[in-house]
């Protein structure tokens, strides 16, 4: 559980580099400022500075914090599956095999009574016309 709780720290903590502080919002340009529809292009500002090193590095340490919270996240996941889903397959899987042993049983059973209820009637018999032959 505490695994669970630390994987939803670190996931607020980047949501609020994502977000940033009010004062960082008032200085987030918009689309417009950003992108001129009518050359298709984007401002020199905006490409400087994505090239910055600070920017760069900003970047890669988002990028290795996603990924490092999609790996946790996904071992939380499988753990539940497994947990979870596990749990009522082998429920079910006990009910099928229950039921598969109940079926062969009563036709193993039904066979071997045929099989000797054959016997019998035939050893029957033979000793009948044996009898009435003497």
């Amino acid at each position: 559980m505490s695994e669970s709780l630390d994987v939803l720290a670190r996931a607020d903590l980047f949501l609020s580099r994502q977000r940033g502080s009010d004062a960082e919002l008032n200085v987030i340009p918009i689309l417009t400022q950003v992108f001129d529809p009518a050359t298709s292009s984007v401002s020199p500002q905006v490409t400087q500075v994505a090239r910055s090193p600070a920017a760069l590095e900003g970047a890669a340490v988002d990028r290795a914090l996603r990924e490092r919270l999609l790996r946790d996240l996904e071992k939380i996941v499988d753990r539940t599956m497994h947990e979870r889903v596990g749990r009522h397959i082998e429920e079910l899987l006990e009910q099928v095999r229950a039921g598969l042993v109940a079926e062969l049983k009563h036709a193993v059973h039904g066979a071997i009574r045929e099989a000797l209820e054959e016997a019998v009637d035939a050893q029957l018999e033979h000793l009948r016309t044996s009898a009435t032959d003497r």
